[in-house]
């Protein structure tokens, strides 16, 4: 089974709005160094399981959330950005995909003002995805 974590690059690389305005330039929980922009950071704040089901047996269900900081040089390009997640996350499903895809919801949504040090501007949105996981 491919990780939800390969499944996020997948749909957002692939996801034409988003890849017309940052290409590849999606990054698992840090930026490189002197990376081009705009471009994401992701990562996994938490990751909470679906632990049974009402029969009592491994439900095989995650709802970890991850957090998107998209980064610009401009508050506008940032929040180009941000957008483009959001139309390519929110309330997205896909039974047939691996992981399978139950939902993606959109949890919170915060502006970054511009990080004096580096000159970048940042919006950053939460989102729960829920999906299936392997079982033993």
């Amino acid at each position: 089974m491919a990780s939800v974590e390969s499944w996020i690059y997948s749909r957002l690389t692939g996801f034409a709005g988003l890849s017309a305005l940052i290409g590849t330039r999606l990054y698992p929980v840090v930026l490189p160094e002197n990376p081009t922009y705009p471009a994401i950071s992701y990562r996994r704040v938490d990751a909470p399981n679906v632990a049974q089901t009402h029969e009592a047996t491994p439900a095989g269900l995650a709802r970890p959330r991850f957090q998107f900081d998209c980064w610009g040089t401009t508050a506008t390009s940032a929040k180009a950005v941000g957008e483009q997640v959001r139309l390519a996350l929110e309330g997205y499903q896909n039974k047939a995909a691996n992981p399978r895809i139950d939902g993606v919801l959109l949890a919170d949504r915060r502006d970054g003002p511009r990080d004096t040090g580096s000159n970048l501007y940042r919006d950053s949105l939460d989102f729960f995805i829920w999906h299936s996981e392997p079982r033993s």
